[in-house]
């Protein structure tokens, strides 16, 4: 029977223990990762703040460390980019813009551009998202920064059963194991982009997905 011991044991799901743990397990170490869940990382906006990884009494030296959670990702399939030192104006869930250190690659294109026109996709039922307001707000900013971009919004439907609540993890669910849905979410998709830029939808396409999924996703779209 194999015997339950490690040298290091990492408490905690977070950003800080995912990249502990990696960072442990390169050494060759026999690592235990406990959790009560995904952590906070997994769960959270999707990207990372310079303040996120730093605070007053952290060393400036994170080169090494950020280096070794782009390489994670990146062994993961989804990419993170950007650097510590450098900010990125990404729009966030409540309509303002957020400025981010680091992000995933399929995200960092969201970044508002002169005069694009970008599309926020809703989808009917859907707990916690709030298209309309989202892009009412990304709007007003917009107006206030000069910035010459646009956002609309557009909501989409699916006839099969989501589950109550309809929320972002089951539909990412739905996503991740079935063909079937991703075909139709794909089909709703290009129903309403034709004629913008680029569009934002919420945290649904899926838990396990790729960056290369995801690609193949955004060419299907178009």
């Amino acid at each position: 029977m194999e015997s339950n011991h490690y040298d290091v044991v990492v408490v905690g799901a977070g950003f800080s223990g995912l990249l502990a743990a990696a960072a442990s397990a390169q050494q060759g170490d026999k690592v235990a990762l406990v959790a009560t869940g995904p952590g906070s990382f997994v769960l959270g906006t999707g990207w990372l703040k310079a303040q996120d990884i730093m605070d007053s009494s952290a060393p400036m030296e994170l080169g090494g460390a950020i280096g070794l959670f782009r390489e994670m990702t990146r062994i993961a399939g989804y990419p993170f980019v950007g650097q510590i030192q450098n900010t990125h104006s990404l729009p966030g869930i409540l309509g303002d813009f957020q400025s981010v250190a680091l992000a995933p690659e399929v995200l960092w294109n969201a970044t508002p551009r002169e005069g694009a026109s970008t599309l926020v996709v809703g989808i009917r039922g859907l707990t916690c998202f709030d298209e309309n307001f989202m892009v009412e707000r990304l709007n007003e900013q917009v107006l206030a920064t000069n910035s010459g971009c646009k956002y609309t919004a557009r909501q989409i439907s699916f006839d099969r059963d989501l589950g109550i609540p309809v929320t972002t993890v089951r539909i990412a669910k739905c996503f991740d194991r079935d063909p079937g849905f991703r075909a139709e979410l794909t089909d709703a998709l290009q129903q309403v982009a034709s004629g913008f830029d680029s569009i934002l939808v919420p945290g649904v396409l899926g838990l396990t997905s790729t960056a290369q999924q995801i690609l193949e996703l955004e060419q299907q779209v178009g």
